[in-house]
């Protein structure tokens, strides 16, 4: 049996309302992610908040090259 995982490369979460404790979850998620390249959330309502969690999380993942965050 090929029990393969399924890698996530790209996730793309625009104008979607967004706010600081959803930001806060994702940032928890990508934390741990090895495999996420790129990452697009503009047009979403993120705080100061949102985007301290999301700069510690940023501090230990090490696979992400574009960050999109366009307003």
């Amino acid at each position: 049996k090929n029990h393969s995982k399924k890698e996530t490369n790209i996730i793309i979460i625009l104008a979607n309302t967004i706010e600081n404790e959803g930001l806060i979850r994702i940032s928890e998620a990508i934390k741990e992610n090895k495999t996420l390249k790129k990452l697009y959330l503009g047009y979403n309502k993120i705080g100061n908040d949102g985007l301290f969690w999301l700069s510690l999380s940023l501090k230990e993942n090490k696979s992400l090259i574009e960050l999109g965050l366009e307003s």
